[in-house]
């Protein structure tokens, strides 16, 4: 029955025309087109269980399991994975969910590749993502800082940033909204996975009744709370490098805004 409950609220879109509005959401607040949500890890820190030895041991020295999730434009989870134990590689966590493995075997509904605004080339519908990701044909990540970024992709990068923080906003309204999360979490691990769920869920349904802006969340040191996932060394595509390279593009003609040139200063 809990499971039931949580699954009416969390939902994964099942349609094209579902992803198509939650694109739409992104590019009007977001100024991100064919973006299909924001996905992100974190470390939930519990108590270590009995006899578990480093089985759920971090990279930050605590115990955890991780919380991977992806959000629409309105800090609304249309994705929750809980469960994986801490010890677990980032790339491996997330190359386990499901999310993951639905991408991979296209079951996901996702629309076909649309031009962005004003452009010519279909783009594939995107999820946007930090550094702890893979780039993918349909997951984003910021291009490497290593060796300096030219202007435009210094630019792409705050553009990402900016549609990619929604997942860490809702991260930060959750923790503010349910203490529990705050603090090690004295419970077994599957205890642990449905107090998770159960939050996750509960912020979907309390969000239209109680709306918290940014401006509320910016002060939570949602690090500290809840560690992020380890940045990780990936190979990519050269599709995938094509397809970053046409928002590289975007973003720096037909889709730039007045405001993104103050990352440049």
């Amino acid at each position: 029955m809990k499971k039931l409950i949580v699954n009416k609220i969390v939902m994964v879109p099942s349609s094209s025309h579902e992803w198509l509005t939650i694109a739409k959401d992104f590019n009007e607040k977001w100024n991100f087109p064919n973006c299909l949500g924001a996905v992100d890890g974190k470390h939930v820190v519990i108590q270590a269980p009995n006899n578990s030895g480093s089985y759920y041991y971090n990279y930050k020295n605590t115990h955890s399991v991780v919380l991977m999730a992806a959000v629409d434009a309105s800090y609304r989870f249309i994705y929750v994975d809980v469960g994986t134990n801490g010890r677990t590689s980032d790339g491996g966590t997330f190359q386990n969910c499901s999310l993951n493995q639905a991408l991979e075997c296209n079951e996901l509904n996702i629309p076909e590749p649309t031009p962005l605004p004003s452009r010519n080339k279909p783009t594939p519908y995107v999820f946007v993502a930090d550094e702890a990701f893979p780039l993918k044909e349909n997951i984003m990540r910021p291009y490497p800082q290593r060796g300096g970024l030219d202007d435009s992709r210094r630019i792409f990068n705050y553009r990402l940033s900016r549609a990619r923080r929604i997942v860490e906003n809702a991260f930060g309204i959750l923790c503010n909204r349910f203490r529990v999360m705050r603090a090690p979490i004295l419970l077994s691990p599957e205890k642990v996975t449905h107090v998770v769920m159960a939050c996750c869920a509960l912020h979907n349904y309390l969000r239209p009744e109680s709306f918290l802006g940014l401006q509320e969340t910016d002060n939570i040191e949602i690090n500290n709370l809840m560690p992020p996932m380890a940045r990780g060394g990936y190979h990519s595509s050269s599709k995938a490098r094509d397809i970053r390279e046409e928002y590289n593009e975007y973003f720096t003609n037909v889709g730039q805004v007045p405001w993104q040139h103050k990352v440049l200063s």
